[in-house]
Protein backbone atom coordinates (compact mmCIF):
# COMPACT_ATOMS: atom_id res chain seq x y z
CA UNK A 1 0.00 0.00 0.00
CA UNK A 2 2.92 2.48 0.90
CA UNK A 3 4.02 2.33 -2.80
CA UNK A 4 0.99 3.08 -3.86
CA UNK A 5 0.65 5.91 -2.25
CA UNK A 6 -1.12 5.42 0.93
CA UNK A 7 -0.67 6.91 4.25
CA UNK A 8 -3.32 5.42 6.09
CA UNK A 9 -5.60 2.26 5.00
CA UNK A 10 -8.08 -0.86 6.39
CA UNK A 11 -8.12 -4.24 6.43
CA UNK A 12 -11.63 -6.14 5.30
CA UNK A 13 -11.88 -9.22 6.82
CA UNK A 14 -14.09 -10.75 4.12
CA UNK A 15 -15.41 -13.36 6.35
CA UNK A 16 -19.15 -14.70 6.66
CA UNK A 17 -19.77 -11.48 8.00
CA UNK A 18 -18.75 -9.49 5.65
CA UNK A 19 -21.64 -7.75 2.85
CA UNK A 20 -21.32 -5.86 0.07
CA UNK A 21 -24.26 -3.86 -1.64
CA UNK A 22 -24.43 -1.62 -4.34
CA UNK A 23 -27.39 0.79 -5.25
CA UNK A 24 -29.87 -1.50 -2.79
CA UNK A 25 -28.76 -4.64 -4.59
CA UNK A 26 -27.08 -7.02 -2.38
CA UNK A 27 -24.32 -8.65 -4.28
CA UNK A 28 -23.00 -11.10 -1.47
CA UNK A 29 -24.53 -14.84 -1.17
CA UNK A 30 -24.03 -17.11 1.61
CA UNK A 31 -25.21 -17.52 5.59
CA UNK A 32 -26.25 -14.17 6.91
CA UNK A 33 -25.10 -12.36 10.21
CA UNK A 34 -26.04 -9.76 12.04
CA UNK A 35 -22.86 -6.66 11.14
CA UNK A 36 -22.30 -3.84 13.75
CA UNK A 37 -20.23 -2.03 11.99
CA UNK A 38 -20.14 -0.64 7.86
CA UNK A 39 -17.96 0.98 5.47
CA UNK A 40 -19.35 3.62 3.60
CA UNK A 41 -18.98 4.93 0.57
CA UNK A 42 -20.79 7.89 -0.93
CA UNK A 43 -20.48 10.08 -4.09
CA UNK A 44 -20.48 13.30 -3.82
CA UNK A 45 -21.37 16.03 -6.33
CA UNK A 46 -20.18 19.60 -5.84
Amino acid sequence: MIDLGCVEAINLDGGKSSSLTIKGEEKTKGDKRSVSDCLLFERRTS
